[in-house]
């Protein structure tokens, strides 16, 4: 599913046609368990778990919408969205942000650029978040709710504040991986950066 993201991004410039995304959307709906997480492998291997994987299927719901204006599959699928986000804000600690989760078949797998060098909690996985919350706001105003689109902005802009109060460094001008990194010294990396000016998250 979090390849998904990517192929479907492509597939809609290079076709505009939202048949294929919207069957695969929908196909993973399937696969949701009973919390609201996504499994990061479905059909073939429903016990893989990914935390960022639910952020990245309302990425692809919103590249979806955001290439073919159909707000009819919005609509239908916008509730596996909300249960979605309603679980990362269960996460949340009293810093603001989600740490690594843990428990059987979990694996806090990000990017393979990072491999498994990260820990604690993370810059990039919280820009993600931040992301599918601002673009939930962005489908539910599609979809004519601009309370719960209202709700979801200032979610992201709390999530937002609270990744650059921990993890920026003013003297270096960017943000640092994580909290509690599995290899010598802090590391640091384009990602969260990207995903920041991608989901227009930051500001000048």
């Amino acid at each position: 599913i979090d390849d998904l993201m990517e192929e479907a991004r492509f597939w809609l410039c290079l076709t505009n046609d939202g048949r294929y995304t919207a069957h695969n959307l929908r196909v993973c709906v399937d696969g949701v368990l009973p919390n609201g997480m996504f499994p990061a492998r479905y059909p073939s291997i429903p016990n893989s778990l990914l935390p960022v994987t639910s952020a990245n299927w309302i990425t692809a719901l919103h590249d979806h919408w955001f290439h073919t204006g159909d707000t009819q599959l919005v609509q239908e699928l916008l509730p596996t969205a909300d249960r979605a986000l309603e679980l990362y804000e269960s996460w949340r600690t009293d810093d603001g942000l989600v740490p690594d989760q843990q428990g059987e078949h979990v694996w806090n797998f990000i990017d393979w650029g990072y491999g498994d060098r990260l820990g604690g909690t993370t810059a990039a996985l919280n820009m993600v978040i931040a992301a599918a919350f601002h673009q939930g706001a962005q489908l539910h105003r599609a979809a004519g709710d601009a309370t719960i689109a209202a709700d979801y902005e200032a979610t992201a802009g709390q999530i937002i504040e609270a990744v650059l109060r921990k993890f920026w460094l003013s003297d270096e001008q960017h943000m640092y991986d994580c909290t509690a990194p599995k290899v010598e010294g802090r590391t640091f990396s384009q990602l969260p950066h990207a995903v920041g000016v991608y989901a227009d998250l930051l500001d000048d």
